[in-house]
């Protein structure tokens, strides 16, 4: 990337269900990767800046499964950590920050509650809360889901992403779902449509190919961090 201006973070993201890191197409489709562990480990040799975990179905079943895999990584991997999942109140923060996370990333529970980004904002500092925010585009709009894009919402994207950082959320990791898994390229056209709202650094996902689908965007925008 030696034709752009600045340097953007390389981010890998593991989706976990249960013991097993998952791929799937729009959410759907799901296949088994691999060990979170393992596969880690393999992104950081090949020069990951940083990892992101997702417990796919802690929303589903109200409880987070990340903590013994981060307590395991955080004595093997010296990059930064952002764990989400199932996340709805500061006591899952205070025990996501302490089995090794550097960040964590709220999506359902900030929906229900957004007072939620707020508190953990002020308890632990805007730099380690994650507003995930996961959507899909019907009829001409943006809309925002949750339940790991199980459940629609009737939110529209940019009233959300204005509400998450004026109440302190940090940094947004955003989410397509309609890109998701398919590794057509970015949604450029949803990241057109949000950046000139964006005062937070921004984490964009879904639809990563190539390394020329990073430069068309970066000769548009500054962005932050990419997710794969």
């Amino acid at each position: 990337m030696n034709n752009i201006q600045h340097s953007i973070r390389v981010i890998a993201r593991l989706d976990i269900k249960s013991e097993n890191v998952i791929k799937g197409v729009s959410f759907e489709g799901l296949r088994v990767m691999g060990h979170p562990k393992d596969l880690a480990m393999k992104y950081v040799d090949q020069g990951a800046d940083e990892l992101i975990y997702i417990d796919t179905v802690a929303s589903l079943y109200g409880r987070n499964n990340l903590y013994h895999v981060l307590q395991d990584m955080a004595q093997n991997i010296h990059i930064p950590i952002t764990a989400g999942g199932g996340v709805s109140s500061l006591e899952d923060i205070d025990m996501l920050l302490k089995s090794g996370a550097d960040k964590v990333a709220i999506n359902t529970y900030a929906v229900k509650d957004p007072a939620l980004i707020s508190k953990a904002a002020n308890k632990y500092g805007s730099q380690c809360i994650v507003s995930s925010v996961v959507v899909k585009k019907i009829d001409n709009n943006w809309f925002i889901w949750t339940d790991n894009a199980r459940e629609p919402t009737n939110i529209k994207l940019l009233d959300w992403i204005l509400k998450v950082q004026e109440l302190g959320a940090g940094e947004i990791l955003l989410t397509s779902i309609d890109n998701d898994g398919k590794m057509g390229g970015f949604d450029n056209e949803l990241i057109d449509y949000i950046y000139p709202f964006i005062s937070v650094p921004v984490i964009i996902g879904s639809g990563f190919n190539s390394v020329k689908s990073c430069v068309n965007i970066l000769k548009k925008h500054s962005i932050d961090a990419i997710s794969i």
